[in-house]
């Protein structure tokens, strides 16, 4: 699979908001709990989903890349969202090592 047919089968939309990330065409909602890593390109944050009561609960970790910052500096984004796919996989986050 090219890193580009990776990309796509990935994406999903998204609508990002200082307290939550929303999926509209999926009908998700997550709340931002807190800012869990970061760095020079991006931040880490653990969201939930927000859903009926009585439900198991939700969470997972979010990176927010920062393209443009990342254009200034001469970096690839793409480069970094395949890397995120790709580790994003089931086979590779339960591989055992």
């Amino acid at each position: 699979m090219s890193s580009e047919d990776l990309l796509n089968f990935f994406k999903i939309e998204a609508e990002v908001y200082p307290d939550c990330t929303v999926h509209p065409n999926i009908g998700e909602q997550w709340k931002r709990l807190q800012n869990i890593g970061g760095g020079t390109f991006g931040d880490v944050y653990l969201e939930e989903l927000n859903q009926l009561l009585g439900e198991n609960r939700e969470l997972r970790a979010v990176k927010i890349v920062d393209k443009q910052r990342m254009k200034v500096h001469g970096i690839d984004y793409k480069k970094e969202l395949v890397a995120l796919a790709t580790f994003s996989k089931k086979e590779v986050l339960y591989k055992k090592l």
